[in-house]
């Protein structure tokens, strides 16, 4: 049982201590600006050696957060299992000791290494935190070698201050085509889409008892972890489309809304909380799980439902159809690589201004507003028909598995590795 893992008003008065992780950062980062010139020079250095030095060993390294139990944590390890899957060598320069997130998950530790070892570099974090890093590994880690930056975004345009980091790289990864084409229409160099494979559910199936869950209604479920912004991941669109849909006390239907990292939400998550006051059939779980734990909450759960804003791919989403549930989701930014109308359920949207500066967004830029109303629709429809359920899941199976497997897109990045040399 997972109830005891809730967090109590202790451990909450000692997660609320760490609110202040931001402005850490932005302390650790500002004084990182005196190892501008170190960026700068290794900038030089690539630019001007040779593209790779062939005596180095052939590979690369992931330079990501590895063990961080975050979003980015996650995409590094998931690209970690797909060159593990293609056989392309590889080791890892970890990052954790400069990220907030906790650094726990140990799938890789094996394969860190203190130095760089390859031909080529996948530096696995956004522009906005590479003077840090960089300037911490040093400019003999790019010199000689292939560079290439895998960054994530979820709006229709980057920010102008990422403008200046690529002449640090020979090219750009992106998890989906739309972070693709966003990032490209600013690009001096090439962009391509490498999005990451979709593991198989792990096995792990302890049912709904083990997460204090009911039994009999049909489960639907959204998660979100409020270091990734809770107004971006929206679960106030899925509580208020299944109110819409069912009422505040149904029957045959529950919604599950999992959280992490709730101390980080501030006025958002205290919303959501009076919010699913006083509806019977709604359950806040506010936890940390393993990503194993995670897999088994998706598979105890009938239905996904992402009512984001703004996804750079969506990872959740995947993972979910990778276990044959329909989804609901946002017909909008990275999803729209792996959804369309026969293997979930796109919800229609206008887009919106942002409003106001949100972490790194800003307020002129534009997002998703999903429609309630549709989405309440699907909720029904789905509800009432297992048949489309049950097809709907098979499809939405097939597609993560015939192309976002982790066997995809370990050739995708081998292929790719191969052509500029790297192999």
């Amino acid at each position: 049982m997972l109830r005891g893992r809730l967090r109590r008003s202790g451990q909450r008065s000692m997660l609320k201590g760490r609110q202040g992780g931001s402005g850490r950062w932005r302390r650790r980062m500002a004084g990182s600006r005196s190892r501008e010139q170190r960026l700068n020079n290794a900038a030089v250095n690539i630019q001007t050696a040779p593209i790779i030095n062939m005596a180095l060993e052939p590979g690369i390294q992931l330079i990501g957060f590895n063990k961080a139990e975050s979003g980015l944590g996650e995409a590094c390890r998931l690209t970690a299992a797909a060159l593990h899957t293609a056989a392309v060598p590889f080791h890892i320069l970890s990052c954790d000791a400069w990220t907030l997130a906790r650094p726990s998950d140990l799938a890789w530790a094996a394969c860190e290494t203190p130095g760089a070892l390859h031909r080529a570099n996948l530096l696995h974090f956004n522009p906005d935190m590479a003077p840090h890093i960089c300037g911490s590994l040093g400019a003999e880690t790019f010199a000689e070698r292939l560079n290439i930056g895998y960054w994530h975004w979820e709006l229709p345009s980057v920010p102008e201050s990422w403008a200046a980091h690529f002449n640090l790289l020979h090219e750009v990864w992106t998890p989906s085509p739309f972070v693709r084409d966003v990032i490209a229409a600013k690009s001096p160099i090439p962009v391509l889409s490498m999005p990451p494979g979709i593991p198989e559910s792990s096995g792990f199936q302890p049912g709904r008892a083990y997460f204090g869950l009911p039994q009999q209604p049909l489960l639907f479920l959204t998660m979100f972890d409020a270091l990734s912004f809770t107004e971006r991941k929206n679960p106030h669109a899925a509580l208020a489309a299944f109110i819409a849909a069912f009422g505040r006390s149904p029957e045959n239907a529950a919604l599950i809304i999992k959280v992490s990292n709730s101390y980080a939400s501030g006025e958002p998550m205290e919303r959501l909380r009076a919010q699913i006051a006083g509806c019977r059939n709604v359950h806040l779980l506010d936890m940390s799980l393993s990503r194993i734990e995670i897999h088994a909450l998706i598979d105890a759960c009938d239905i996904y439902v992402s009512l984001h804003r703004a996804e750079g791919f969506g990872l959740t989403m995947a993972e979910a159809m990778a276990m044959g549930k329909p989804v609901i989701g946002t017909n909008w930014s990275g999803n729209t690589a792996f959804m369309d109308a026969i293997n979930s359920c796109p919800i229609q949207y206008q887009l919106v201004p942002v409003g106001q500066q949100i972490g790194p967004y800003e307020a002129h830029q534009l997002w998703a507003e999903p429609d309630i109303e549709h989405a309440a629709y699907w909720m029904r429809t789905l509800l009432s028909d297992t048949g489309l359920r049950l097809r709907m899941g098979a499809a939405g199976r097939h597609t993560i598995a015939s192309q976002f497997s982790p066997a995809a897109a370990g050739a995708r990045m081998r292929e790719r590795l191969h052509q500029l040399g790297a192999l």
